[in-house]
């Protein structure tokens, strides 16, 4: 469906003052969306309202109605939960930077939090934090998929041979958790595809997920100041978060309602409609 394109508001003076934040250090909070759920909400032209110029032209590019539909509903949905850790912002009020690997990060106002997105078909994930990098990737897994072409300069031998192990109808599934692991570990370092996945490991076979990396990684892949937290969103969709936590113990990792319908406690306005009411 094509997105609309109502006209442009004035724009919010740039807060310059240090955001409050209503989050703890020691937590993780993770929202997630059907932006399906939106389309039939009537949100969609507040969402377009929030984002900026540039989020404007990224969703633009995009070739599909569907595609578009989804990228404005993220830019949405990430302004959305960093202004329910920072009420005092409102969602519009957020300026980012882009990475030299294009991730986003928080520059206006001046703010703890760190944040990551991710999308596929029929969900969206975001992940917020107070000063810990973090990561967040989300896949269907129930897809028809070739694992022995998709293994090749993903899995590390270990991988490859625990898939090996498994009944031809479960190595997807397998697969694809190795697959969001190894995203959501990547966009937390802020280097994108560009880290070797067929070096960096997962198991979890004997007890908490962890990592295993190369003997030339640098200090700060150290395994042990590494977090991460796996669970199917739906029947279809796996999700993976990845913190780095450093010597401290692990977050509490807060998951809020995933929104099924338009009305009611499970619908787009568990999140959005009570931050663009009480601050339209």
């Amino acid at each position: 469906m094509p997105v609309p394109q109502p006209p442009a508001r004035p724009a919010r003076p740039r807060r310059t003052e240090a955001a409050g934040v209503a989050i703890g250090a020691d937590e993780a909070h993770v929202w997630v969306l059907d932006p399906q759920t939106l389309a039939l909400s009537d949100l969609v032209s507040a969402c377009h309202d929030l984002i900026s110029d540039d989020e404007r032209a990224r969703v633009r590019r995009r070739r599909f109605d569907r595609d578009r539909h989804t990228a404005l509903a993220a830019h949405a949905l990430a302004r959305t939960a960093l202004s329910w850790c920072s009420p005092e912002v409102h969602p519009d009020e957020w300026r980012f930077a882009r990475t030299e690997h294009d991730r986003p990060e928080v520059a206006d106002p001046p703010s703890p939090l760190r944040f990551n997105v991710s999308h596929t078909d029929r969900l969206i994930a975001c992940v917020v934090t107070r000063d810990i990098a973090c990561g967040v990737d989300v896949e269907v897994a129930d897809r028809d998929t070739d694992v022995a072409l998709l293994v090749r300069g993903t899995c590390t031998p270990a991988e490859c041979a625990a898939l090996r192990g498994l009944p031809e109808g479960e190595r997807p599934g397998r697969f694809f958790r190795y697959w969001t692991l190894k995203e959501a570990y990547s966009k937390a370092r802020g280097l994108g595809m560009s880290v070797p996945f067929e070096r960096y490991g997962f198991d979890w076979d004997s007890g908490p997920i962890r990592v295993s990396t190369p003997g030339d990684a640098p200090e700060e892949d150290d395994p042990a100041h590494w977090q991460f937290a796996q669970w199917p969103v739906t029947d279809r969709h796996i999700l993976a978060v990845a913190l780095r936590t450093g010597p401290a113990p692990d977050l509490r990792i807060v998951r809020h309602p995933t929104p099924t319908g338009r009305d009611g406690a499970g619908g787009p306005g568990v999140f959005a409609r009570w931050r663009f009411e009480n601050h339209g």
